[in-house]
């Protein structure tokens, strides 16, 4: 038995005094490696951080070819590219600089922004999370909306003419204002109210026609007013639609209505679709009800409670329920080729785990995880007429499918196929560089 204040005798020191001195340390070791490993922090699309330290890397011996069946289960395979890890070590790409603004600098006035803010490329807010905008636009708004009048537009007319590469930022269905201001375009709860997400925010149905119409309205006058770029956010359902009773439409009609819009531009257009897919743990909500076609499935957040029949179920209805996406997406694209000269790219940032050897989910480190978190698809299709305008062989690209490819070729491959000129395009590094004739 240890006796009360035994080590407070013989001129010891006191176990609280040791646990404080070593609880200090500790703070200051940790405070020390959180500076130093700020640069190695990487985050996944849930938001979890991990350390990605150089020596995590190495060269991946390849291992059995994925499978090459179609997205959709139907068809030939021809335009499928599986992405594996190369064998080239990883390339660092040289970064874009450039500034994203305040929401309401352009009060500020230009010469401000430009001589003390942002003396390189900027970003400007163009249209709130709360769904006010911050020019005077000439697109119809509802009463409800604030816009932002007099010394804004004047400035923001500087610093288009100031010779900068210019990105407009813009929220798209995220929007409290217009929500509030027109309910009948919003997401709403089983009794017609207004449904809010976990920061209070209202948000518009992607499917409804006028809310499309407002938003491509916007990106238009954007183009017109001489912005290089707009980023569209929130151009997607809310990430928890929990108590949401108007989620039934398919998301790919989100698409293809965005898509007839894109019909209105005389420039040429990049339009980005940024889906959930099957992305865990809930799996179950990844698809609507009419595509769940594999039973039973695992509703459950901690997988571990779930059969592994009923896991692999639920992922295989969200693979199902992709492959309709894309589907929907080219059928669309085909539609616009009389018009347009029209290509497609797809690929996933991640594998997922299936309780294989007891692992699930993804994000696991480099080398410790399995084949299937690291081998994922990719896929190009392309109309007749964009295949000809750009040289493109198509029987090259056939061939050249079951080659390793990594995310380091994605972005030199996106600036290729919109033939964008930029020092920080490497043709090396472009997957379809050398088929272009």
């Amino acid at each position: 038995m240890v006796t009360k204040g035994y080590n407070s005798y013989h001129g010891r020191m006191s176990g609280g005094k040791i646990v404080l001195i070593v609880v200090l340390a500790l703070v200051l070791v940790g405070a020390v490696a959180y500076l130093a490993l700020q640069n190695y922090v990487v985050y996944d699309e849930a938001g979890n951080a991990t350390i990605d330290l150089p020596f995590f890397h190495r060269k991946d011996d390849r291992g059995e070819k994925t499978d090459d069946s179609t997205v959709d289960g139907t068809g030939d395979r021809d335009d499928i590219v599986d992405t594996v890890v190369p064998e080239h070590p990883h390339v660092k790409v040289a970064a874009l600089h450039g500034t994203r603004l305040p929401d309401d600098c352009l009060w500020w006035g230009a010469d401000y922004i430009m001589n003390t803010l942002a003396p390189e490329d900027l970003v400007l807010a163009l249209k709130r999370t709360t769904g006010g905008i911050t020019y005077a636009t000439d697109v119809e708004t509802p009463q409800g909306v604030v816009v932002e009048t007099g010394r804004p537009i004047e400035c923001l007319r500087t610093l288009l003419s100031s010779g900068r590469y210019t990105v407009g930022h813009i929220v798209c269905f995220r929007d409290s204002a217009y929500a509030r201001s027109v309910p009948e375009t919003a997401l709403v709860r089983e009794d017609g109210q207004l449904w809010y997400d976990a920061e209070g925010q209202a948000w518009l149905d992607p499917t409804d026609l006028q809310v499309l119409q407002y938003i491509t309205a916007l990106v238009k006058e954007c183009g017109e007013l001489g912005f290089k770029e707009v980023l569209l956010d929130q151009f997607c359902y809310p990430a928890d639609t929990t108590g949401v009773a108007n989620t039934a439409a398919d998301p790919a009609q989100v698409l293809a209505d965005f898509a007839e819009k894109v019909r209105s531009f005389d420039r040429p257009a990049l339009v980005v679709l940024h889906q959930r897919g099957s992305h865990g743990p809930l799996y179950a909500l990844r698809y609507p009800k009419e595509f769940e076609i594999y039973r039973p499935v695992c509703r459950r957040e901690f997988l571990q409670d779930c059969t592994l029949d009923e896991l692999r179920n639920t992922y295989d209805n969200t693979v199902y329920y992709t492959s309709h996406m894309l589907a929907r997406t080219i059928d669309e694209l085909k539609a616009l080729s009389d018009e347009y000269d029209t290509a497609f790219f797809f690929t996933s940032d991640h594998g997922e785990s299936l309780g294989e050897n007891g692992v699930y989910l993804h994000s696991a480190p480099y080398d410790e995880a399995p084949d299937v978190q690291k081998h994922i698809p990719a896929m190009f299709w392309f109309s007749e007429g964009y295949a000809e305008a750009n040289g493109l062989d198509i029987d090259c690209v056939r061939k050249i499918r079951s080659e390793a490819f990594s995310h380091d070729n994605v972005f030199h491959t996106l600036l290729g196929m919109s033939r964008v000129e930029t020092p920080f395009y490497d043709r090396g590094l472009d997957i379809l560089a050398r088929c272009r004739k």
